[in-house]
């Protein structure tokens, strides 16, 4: 039980965490923890792996190296 209370906590921190550090959203944005990674492409030409297309978006937020899709699955 309090393993689970800790897990719904960690969450939470880290939904918070996430929406602080993006400051030019005009919206909350709440990506769901399923792994279904990406491979995303800046304009510099660098590639990152993300969890899920959510969190490729809510990376983009902050306008500062926007990453578009580039393929499904790890880079």
């Amino acid at each position: 039980m309090k393993f689970a209370v800790f897990c719904i906590m960690a969450s939470l921190v880290m939904l918070e965490v996430s929406a602080r550090g993006r400051a030019g959203c005009k919206h909350l944005i709440i990506c769901p923890f399923n792994y279904a990674p990406i491979c995303g492409k800046n304009s510099k030409g660098e590639l990152k792996t993300f969890s899920n297309h959510c969190s490729m978006r809510a990376r983009n937020c902050n306008g500062i190296n926007n990453f578009v899709y580039v393929k499904t699955g790890v880079c």
